[in-house]
């Protein structure tokens, strides 16, 4: 790693996670097709983290780890909600910021109003559209879509403050995981209270949520904040986009699905 000089490291890191979570995202929405609860497949990944990053975090950072209390966690949760990165649209880089989330917003609104035509052989689409048919709904699906980017840009400006007062990724990512981890399963509850919902017996979907808590959820978190410390939330942000293309190459190649030329 030698010949990686330390700023194409941020951007090599940050590809990667997005070609991992773009991967996820394909295998979530194949095992979501079977008919299992995403709330449990939530917990499953946010406890997978938890215990996964738990021993890493403890003998790595023992000995840096600052302590961690209520009134200093508060602190900067309140301070990250009102933190935000420095950006001048009379540069270089801020016009790119702002000209890139413009393309950004007209991509997804044809993502939203187009289809397009299919890009798959009429033997393909005979045979798998009626399975997608009916589990689409767009215009719910891209509003909860649009409220999950802005909970998750929050969480980067959030990130970003707290990557100076508590320095620790790993450390940081098990207290994360293990409230969400609670979190989820509380409002599992609510959907499902079946013991027999909670087993996996479906060989893709352990892999899936095996692959979901350890690489997305664990370490991805862990060089998101990594990549948030060295050049910003907006720039870790920018790169979003590229868990999209992955995602649909995955999906097309790999999963076999239908895709269209606009959606």
């Amino acid at each position: 790693m030698g010949f990686i000089d330390g700023k194409s490291a941020p951007v090599i890191m940050i590809i990667v996670i997005n070609m991992i979570n773009g991967l996820v995202n394909a295998l979530t929405k194949k095992v979501l097709d079977g008919g299992i609860n995403r709330m449990i497949i939530a917990t499953y990944r946010l406890g997978i983290s938890t215990f996964f990053l738990l021993p890493i975090a403890y003998f790595w950072e023992r000995n840096t780890r600052p302590k961690l209390t209520t009134s200093v966690s508060f602190q900067l949760f309140v301070s990250g909600l009102f933190g935000f990165e420095k950006l001048s649209v009379k540069t270089k880089a801020g016009y790119g910021v702002v000209l890139g989330a413009m393309i950004s917003l007209a991509g997804a609104l044809i993502l939203t109003l187009y289809q397009g035509i299919p890009l798959s052989n009429s033997q393909e689409h005979a045979t798998i559209s009626h399975i997608q048919k009916g589990h689409e709904n767009w215009i719910k699906g891209s509003f909860l879509l649009s409220l999950g980017v802005k909970l998750f840009s929050s969480w980067m400006l959030i990130q970003a403050k707290v990557n100076v007062s508590y320095p620790c990724p790993y450390s940081g990512t098990v207290i994360l995981s293990v409230f969400g981890t609670l979190q989820c399963a509380l409002l599992s509850l609510i959907k499902t209270r079946h013991v027999e919902d909670w087993i996996l017996r479906d060989k893709l979907t352990i892999i899936t949520v095996i692959i979901a808590g350890v690489g997305a959820q664990g370490m991805c978190t862990v060089g998101i904040s990594w990549c948030i410390k060295q050049r910003g939330p907006i720039f870790t942000s920018a790169f979003s986009p590229v868990t999209l293309m992955f995602a649909t190459v995955f999906d097309f190649l790999i999963l076999h699905r239908i895709i269209y030329l606009g959606r």
